[in-house]
């Protein structure tokens, strides 16, 4: 639809398309062309600026050089429908609509013009073109670290230089204008060595195509080495007391040095040396200088003024000090004279000898009573003279320190800090500790202060109501009958109770174990079967140990002895004294009925009435507050650990923590009120029954003295925890229960052998001739075989050797 020549009410296209409803008429397939329309209301202008189709480029921009051989040019298109490119002329593909860059590869250096030949709805058609130029790469190289006019430390004489190329082929660096070696084009940094001191210029040199170079540089200043000299000794400003000299120095990066002694050259300075002696000075001042060379040139002199005098004389009495006494009629006096040529001692202005000046001590003799004026008088070089005097004060012995010498003291032996009268006794108003008594009637003089004393002058520490010989102020029980022996508290047996279980000593048999304190038979075990080490007998006094609890004691030489105190032994089906099979002693084939005498589990044996019997255990009988203490438990050799095998130790200690374990360790942070805690130890098997026991265990203060090895018949509970578990404590026990052991062995062993009259009903396993043909062997390795066959008398013998042996039923 062709609408020219019109005013749209604006003058751009983009308002003018808003106002056309539908103006490319995308139903129709046709669209309103407004070309050429008047710009403004007066219609006397035209534009031009509406045409529909075009195609604009938005880079690179038209009439640019471009590096390369290969370019991308980006472009908008406006109602295009179809189109071609040409590059030079020539056609190189179809304008797509949908996109909006075209890559360009391959192209030769020199102008190029690349066109969009389009056309659009309603058959508008245009062409637009785009020129520009491709060059070559230029190379390009840069060295972004460090910084030009960087200065290095003197010691540094390498520098790593980071850089950057782009477009280079090849290149190479140089250092101060000489070649130093090719540029790596795969890295970007290099170590430049060989750093001179002073200036020094790194450049990199970048070639690339077409012979082009670029190249870019950096000065480096590396410091020259600084000179040092240093006059150590002597200082400036110093003083001599000599006409020679000795000048110690030290210098650094030094090449060369001169010697000036007021400003009169003396020769060169030994470098490798650090000290020179200057001699024949004249007194008075002198300059000693060191001019030094450089690297880099000469250097500011070093200096020092120093001043040559005459020694001057140096005299004092160290010792003793002025006015000080002495006993008798001598006195040793310590002192230092130095730069002396002579010197004399005088005595109350009587010379009495010469100085001698190596020395540092003098006894002067013949000291008058009273004050001794004691002078060294000294002479040095140019007339000089010095006098030093001290004042001694002669026989003034004063044995009591009171004030008054021995010569003139009527009471030689007054107590320290006793006031005296002038002739050295005790004056009347004299009260040394000034408890209000005065020293004469005073018989405790050294009442301590705060104590209120009595009559006599003497305060609770020092007095002894009940003369047990523990003062009142330390004595913890202060009516103590005469004659009772006592602790270090001041109190006896029958005032302590020392394990607070309260029976007081005197009527405890165990005073240091709270857990017992009876023991009817005397055996030195506690009746308290809780406690520690009970008395599993405690109205018989030969026996006190059950080791298998089978109600017989361990003891072998007391009442009613176990013949086996290690195994719980069964006769009748009862707790007995009887012994179970030997251990050793192999079962035949077929035999495994179980007898009921042993411990072993065989298939008829039922669980055991005690199953803790045999637990090796030990609770302490005391701990202290805040003291570790160990606790130790072995089931392994109880009946039910023997029956059901696994089982595990519990520990609960009764102040809120547990434990499990053969050996742990507990601390108790504070005292109970009971001063006591019940320990409780339980094995729980895994297959059967949790046992449980619980034993007191004493808690001390951590001042208090541990009594876990006191001695004692009897009193010596907890130290092995044998009373609490079921083996022995003490010694004693111990010592008991291996002879019974011992005892028990020969009854073994000589029930187990025949006697003499009934060896002849032995059977003889060579006897007869219908014997098996061949031996069973047991899961132990014993052969067995049954001689004669059906007759029921075995035979066993070990693999290793050939003898037979009777099995006793």
């Amino acid at each position: 639809m062709d609408a020219a020549y019109n005013y749209w009410g604006a003058n751009n296209r983009t308002a003018i398309d808003a106002n056309i409803s539908d103006i490319n008429d995308n139903n129709g397939g046709n669209w309103v062309n407004y070309c050429p329309f008047w710009s403004s209301p007066a219609m006397n202008t035209f534009s031009w600026d509406c045409t529909r189709t075009r195609v604009d480029f938005i880079s690179p921009a038209n009439g640019s050089s471009q590096v390369g051989y290969n370019l991308t040019v980006n472009y908008t298109q406006l109602m295009v429908s179809i189109g071609d490119w040409y590059l030079d002329s020539t056609i190189i593909g179809t304008f797509n609509i949908s996109n909006n860059s075209i890559r360009l590869t391959g192209l030769t250096m020199g102008w190029h013009t690349l066109c969009a030949q389009v056309s659009g709805v309603g058959n508008q058609q245009g062409n637009y073109c785009l020129s520009f130029q491709m060059t070559p790469f230029f190379p390009l190289v840069s060295i972004t670290a460090p910084a030009t006019n960087t200065v290095m430390a003197t010691t540094q004489s390498s520098q790593m230089v980071s850089y950057t190329t782009s477009n280079v082929t090849s290149g190479y660096w140089l250092l101060n204008g000489a070649n130093i070696g090719y540029l790596n084009l795969n890295a970007s940094s290099v170590q430049v060595t060989g750093l001179q001191y002073g200036n020094n210029t790194i450049c990199i040199v970048g070639l690339g195509l077409s012979n082009l170079v670029d190249t870019d540089c950096i000065s480096i200043w590396r410091s020259y080495p600084p000179v040092s000299v240093t006059i150590l000794d002597p200082l400036e400003g110093a003083i001599i007391y000599s006409q020679s000299v000795t000048v110690v120095y030290a210098t650094a990066n030094v090449t060369s040095a001169t010697w000036y002694v007021d400003w009169v050259d003396v020769g060169p300075v030994q470098l490798n040396q650090t000290s020179r002696t200057f001699s024949g000075l004249f007194w008075g001042g002198h300059t000693f200088c060191i001019s030094p060379m450089g690297l880099d040139g000469a250097h500011t002199e070093v200096c020092a003024n120093v001043s040559l005098v005459t020694p001057p004389l140096e005299v004092q009495i160290v010792s003793p000090a002025n006015g000080s006494s002495v006993p008798g009629t001598l006195v040793t006096i310590g002192y230092s004279v130095r730069n002396a040529t002579s010197g004399n001692w005088t005595l109350n202005g009587t010379p009495v000898m010469s100085v001698t000046l190596w020395s540092q001590q003098v006894v002067i003799l013949d000291l008058a009573r009273g004050p001794n004026v004691i002078c060294l008088e000294a002479f040095g070089l140019n007339g000089q003279s010095m006098s030093r005097c001290i004042t001694i004060i002669g026989h003034n012995l004063d044995s009591d320190g009171d004030g008054v010498p021995d010569h003139s003291d009527n009471c030689p032996d007054t107590p320290p800090g006793t006031l005296v009268t002038s002739d050295g006794c005790t004056d009347p108003t004299s009260d040394i500790d000034q408890d209000g008594v005065p020293d004469l009637d005073d018989t405790c003089p050294n009442t301590p202060a705060g104590e209120i004393p009595d009559a006599n002058g003497c305060g609770p520490s020092q007095r002894d109501s009940d003369g047990d010989g523990v003062s009142d102020a330390d004595d913890a029980c202060n009516n103590t009958a005469p004659g009772a022996a006592i602790d270090e508290q001041g109190c006896a047996d029958s005032q302590v109770d020392s394990d607070g279980d309260g029976v007081f000593d005197d009527q405890d048999a165990f005073p240091l174990d709270p857990t017992q304190s009876d023991d009817r038979d005397g055996d030195g075990y506690g009746d308290n079967a809780s406690g520690n080490s009970p008395d599993h007998f405690p109205d018989d006094g030969t026996q006190w140990s059950d080791f298998d609890r089978d109600g017989w004691g361990d003891n072998p030489l007391g009442n009613n002895a176990d013949d086996c105190p290690t195994i719980a032994g069964v006769e009748d089906g009862e707790l007995g004294r009887g012994c179970p099979p030997e251990p050793d002693e192999p079962e035949p084939p077929g035999n495994n009925t179980g007898n009921g005498t042993g411990g072993n589990q065989t298939g008829n044996q039922t669980a055991p009435d005690c199953p803790i019997c045999g637990l090796d255990f030990n609770i302490p009988a005391s701990a202290v507050v805040n003291g570790s203490v160990q606790f130790t438990a072995n089931a392994s050799m109880t009946l039910g650990a023997e029956f059901w095998g696994e089982h595990t130790l519990r520990w609960d200690f009764d102040d809120g923590s547990t434990a499990t374990g053969e050996n742990v360790s507990h601390t108790y942070l504070e005292m109970p009120n009971s001063r006591s805690h019940l320990v409780t130890l339980c094995v729980d098997f895994a297959t059967g029954p949790e046992e449980c026991l619980t034993r007191a265990l004493a808690i001390k203060e951590a001042s208090s003295t541990d009594d876990n090895n006191s001695e004692g018949d009897g009193s010596q509970q907890g130290t092995s925890g044998e009373g609490g578990s079921f083996i022995f404590a003490g010694l004693a026990a111990l010592g008991a229960f291996m002879l019974g052991l011992f005892f028990a062995s020969m009854v073994i062993m000589r029930l187990r052998r025949p006697d003499d009259a009934g060896d002849a009903d032995v059977p003889d396993f060579n006897a007869t001739l219908e014997v098996q043909e061949t031996a069973e062997v047991d899961e132990s390795g014993y052969e067995w075989m049954e001689n004669p066959v059906g007759s029921g008398h075995w035979f066993y013998r070990d693999a290793d050797t050939e003898e037979w042996t009777y099995w006793e039923q």
